[in-house]
């Protein structure tokens, strides 16, 4: 802004820039999220989420869970799937990284999961 000995502005230079897409996609993002957000806090299993290298990027267990396997999302963060799960599932996972790295075809398989003896959930076909 340009101003004259009175310090009234006399010349201004801007730029305007129509955002409305930018907002439009920031509404519909949020919208997803509260989507997302609803259905994991519905759910009644662990979620996560993990990279190409077994390294666990997020993690969500439902709040109303209280079983003695549980552990924090500060737990598991940056950790590596086979710090945490027992080695034979850890080992499934990693075949299923290998092979999807591979071919770019989802993996499907099952297992249990004993805690202090027992089976007490059956993970549902995980498809990778």
């Amino acid at each position: 802004m340009e101003r004259d000995a009175n310090h009234r502005a006399v010349r201004m230079i801007g730029t305007n820039r129509d955002i409305g897409e930018r907002k439009r996609n920031e509404l519909a993002l949020k919208g997803r999220e509260e989507r997302l957000s609803s259905l994991l806090a519905s759910m009644q299993d662990a979620v996560i989420v993990f990279d190409t290298s077994g390294k666990v990027t997020e993690y969500f267990q439902p709040q109303r869970s209280h079983r003695p396997h549980d552990r924090s999302t500060e737990d598991c963060l940056g950790k590596n799937l086979g710090e945490f799960l027992p080695l034979d599932v850890s080992q499934l996972y990693d075949a299923a990284i290998a092979g999807i790295m591979q071919d770019l075809q989802p993996r499907v398989f099952e297992y249990r999961r004993a805690i202090e003896g027992r089976i007490t959930c059956r993970a549902p076909r995980s498809a990778l």
